[in-house]
Parts: structure tokens; sequence; C-alpha cells
């Protein structure tokens, strides 16, 4: 081998040593544990509600706000009798307005027991959408935590990261980042291979923080999910979500949504969607 050869050789090795140092793999036992919470997580994380408040920003190319929204929303996650878990949203303010009476929520409240379909429940909300200043919106907070679930192992790389943050946290940073299979997200219809990072506890595998990044025809997309526990339910619950978009190095939307007062709807009681389909 020639002196060149053996210099690009030493230099691969190295490179690609330095880069699994950079990188230690998380050891199977913590990813079980990781995963145990998932599965606890998308236990907990149904029939509830709480009270969203989306507060959106869009900036011009000289970095100045030039349209900003605040909506107020009833957000619904629901089990439906299929097994798929489905997100709703009513709104009940935008900019101070009110859309949604107090009255009418109550209504509301009653019939939700009775609906049995994506499409009935979905009836009875006013989507935020028309008020929002672009169409899209976050969802599928439950595929997100899915990222370390163990069907995942085999096609996304789990690895310690360097935690950053000002004060850094006391939990666990792990890394990730899908390198085959199917892509984790389907954006415009096609698949995408997402990275981020989770703060996790090393005890028992509870999420505290997700951030994920995935890029598309040149835009970065990046999302931040802060959870909380939440003592009245008994359960890990998000707190704080926040949706960056930056287009050429610059951040040009921001949508930040929070949450509060989460309560567990029983929907589908049978005597209850009884009593309600019977009434006039």
């Amino acid at each position: 081998m020639s002196r060149l050869g053996l210099t690009s050789l030493l230099i691969l090795v190295s490179g690609t040593w330095a880069a699994a140092q950079h990188e230690p793999p998380v050891p199977k036992e913590l990813l079980e544990r990781v995963d145990n919470w998932v599965r606890r997580f998308l236990a907990d994380f149904r029939n509830c509600s709480a009270e969203e408040t989306l507060e959106q920003t869009r900036w011009d190319r000289r970095g100045r706000a030039v349209a900003q929204r605040l909506i107020v929303s009833d957000y619904f996650v629901v089990r439906l009798p299929s097994g798929e878990l489905a997100e709703f949203r009513d709104v009940l303010a935008v900019d101070g307005k009110t859309i949604r009476l107090p009255e009418q929520r109550e209504q509301k409240w009653q019939r939700l027991a009775a609906a049995r379909s994506r499409a009935e429940i979905a009836a009875l909300f006013t989507d935020p959408g028309s008020y929002r200043l672009a169409a899209e919106h976050f969802a599928n907070l439950a595929l997100l935590v899915t990222r370390f679930a163990e069907r995942h192992w085999d096609t996304v790389k789990y690895f310690f990261a360097v935690d950053t943050s000002d004060p850094p946290r006391d939990d666990t940073l792990v890394g990730y980042r899908q390198l085959t299979g199917e892509g984790l997200i389907l954006f415009d219809g096609k698949p995408v291979f997402p990275s981020g990072q989770a703060w996790v506890d090393p005890n028992d595998g509870h999420i505290q923080r997700i951030e994920e990044t995935f890029e598309h025809k040149r835009i970065r997309y990046w999302t931040a999910v802060e959870l909380a526990w939440d003592d009245g339910l008994k359960a890990w619950l998000p707190r704080e979500i926040t949706v960056r978009v930056f287009e050429k190095g610059r951040m040009t939307e921001q949508d930040v949504y929070s949450y509060a007062s989460f309560r567990r709807r029983h929907a589908y009681s049978q005597a209850g969607t009884e009593a309600l389909r019977s009434r006039p």
C-alpha cells in the first residue's frame, strides 16, 4: 500500500473512531426503560381535554414581525372505538374575540359522549384552521414519543449527546437519528428521516423534553415538546410545544402551543351514549 493510501486509511479509521467516541451508544437497558415509559404514556394520553393557547408569529426577510395571532381552543385527545388516537380542536377565542359562548361549550360536552367516530366528533367542533396564519398545525404527539419505541430500534441510531442547554438539565440527553427504513415522518406526502434529542430520566425512562428537526425542500422544521407530570391525572402530559420554520438560516415562522387544565373525558359510556341518542 502506498504512503498516500495508508495515510488516507488512517484518517478514515481515526475519523470513524472519533465519531463513535463523540456519539457513544445508549445501552439496551436504558432504551428498554424509555420504551416502557412510551407504552405508559400512550395508555394515559387518551380521552382527555385541555385549554390550548396558540401564539403565532411570522417574520419577513428583514426579521420584522409581519403577522401575529392568538388562538384559544379546547383541545381533545380521544381514543376511538377502533383504537385510533385522534386529536381535535374547538376554537374558543381569536385575538381576544369570543367565538364560542360558555353555554355552547356545555352543550358540546354533553354530546361528546355520544359520538362514536372521528366524523361525529369533528362535527361538534369548530376547528381553528380558518383562523390560523397557516393551515398547518402540530399534531401526532403520540407519534413523536414513539421515536424511542422498540419497533424503531433497527432503523434509528441512539447515542448519548452533549447537553449545551443553559443551565444544563439533570436528565440524560439521548440523541437519535434515523438511518434506514421508511421515513418516520410523512411530510407533503413524502417520507422524511428525522433526527433529534430527548432529555430522559435514566431511572424510570420518562421523557421531559424532545427536540426534533428535519429538512424538506431546503426548509428546516424544528419542534420542541416540553412534558410535565400532572398530579391530578397521574400522567405525563404536554405543557408547551414550539414549532419553528427556518428558510436560508432565518426563522420565518413560530407557533407556540401552551396547555392548561387537563381533564379526563370518559367518552363512550354505553349508558350515556344510549341516553343521549334517545334525545330529540
